[in-house]
């Protein structure tokens, strides 16, 4: 018998995946944007001190000029809310709609209605003054390790069909093989940036079955590894441990629609918990390490079903503009 052409098995790499560890981003660059005189300073040191470049602005404006003379130089921009000039909110908005690049809020204002706000305009991380030196580098990686899972793949290879699927083993460099499966997969479609901001949330599902699925880790300890440093530690522990298990991914094309489904082979979980969170409690997770990942990820889709007891997610996102296949 023929093996299924539209079944792509990654190979397994056993690797240990370096950009979840702050060793990796050594030589990043921040745009560091805040008005505190001292608290600049105290970040911007602690930023250098493990490894980062920093690039200080000390009000809205400056942050902005640096923004966009530096060019693709900077790697994460990390602001304050309340500033001279522009806005922490604005600068996010304006990056959100531009460069799309990781963005970490650091403020004092412990406002709801800002962090909502700051999440309309692509911000997943909110941490709030006064920080630990191991919290906000660990969100400062955090937010770089998923940008890296957002990064476009150079090549634009033929589009296959208008249904396929790819199964992948529980190691962190085959999601990243997978989610660049999507974006090559959605190529015919021409998105913008702003457009594909759907498939940047299909990683915090894709994490979702990788981490809890396959390797069992929950939402409570895996804050805890975050804290301790032991996260990534952990990660390829449970990954080299893993004897079995694996994860499709399934994308279908309609006239009007994308739908992707994510499959795992795990225990399942509560996901009514994460899906049906309020705004208030949203908030709050937004200052954790971790938890809150499908409930901001789901808002990217216009539905989004689970089923075999949270094994199995579909996210249905409608397009702007029918897309027509190409004639055979």
């Amino acid at each position: 018998m023929e093996p299924n052409s539209n079944v792509v098995t990654a190979v397994e790499s056993l690797d240990e995946p370096p950009f979840i560890k702050p060793a990796y981003w050594r030589g990043a660059t921040v745009l560091l944007a805040e008005d505190d005189d001292i608290w600049r300073i105290v970040v911007a040191m602690i930023l250098r001190k493990n490894g980062f470049n920093v690039l200080e602005a000390a009000d809205g404006n400056a942050a902005l000029k640096m923004y966009q003379s530096a060019g693709n130089t900077i790697d994460v921009v990390l602001s304050d809310i309340l500033m001279p000039g522009i806005n922490g909110v604005e600068l996010a908005g304006m990056n959100f709609e531009h460069r799309f690049l990781p963005f970490v809020i650091c403020t004092a204002v412990n406002d709801p209605f800002m962090a909502m706000d700051a999440l309309h305009h692509g911000v997943q991380d909110y941490l709030v003054k006064p920080v630990e030196e191991h919290l906000l580098i660990n969100v400062v990686v955090g937010a770089l390790a998923r940008h890296r899972f957002y990064q476009e793949t150079k090549e634009n290879p033929a589009f296959d069909g208008n249904q396929d699927r790819i199964i992948i083993k529980p190691r962190l460099d085959e999601i990243t093989r997978a989610h660049l499966w999507l974006f090559r997969k959605l190529a015919p479609l021409n998105l913008s940036n702003r457009d594909k901001t759907f498939v940047y949330a299909v990683y915090e599902f894709l994490m979702n079955a990788h981490e809890h699925g396959c390797l069992g880790l929950g939402e409570q300890r895996k804050a805890e590894l975050i804290l301790s440093d032991d996260y990534a530690e952990e990660l390829i522990k449970r990954e080299r441990e893993a004897q079995r298990g694996r994860i499709e991914v399934c994308i279908s094309l309609l006239p009007d629609k994308v739908a992707v489904t994510i499959e795992d082979d795990g225990i399942g979980f509560d996901f009514e918990r994460y899906l049906n969170i309020s705004e208030e409690a949203l908030v709050e997770r937004l200052k954790r390490p971790s938890g809150r990942g499908i409930a901001i990820a789901s808002r990217y889709f216009d539905s989004v079903f689970y089923g075999n007891g949270g094994c199995r997610v579909t996210l249905v996102k409608r397009l702007g503009l029918p897309y027509v296949p190409r004639p055979e």
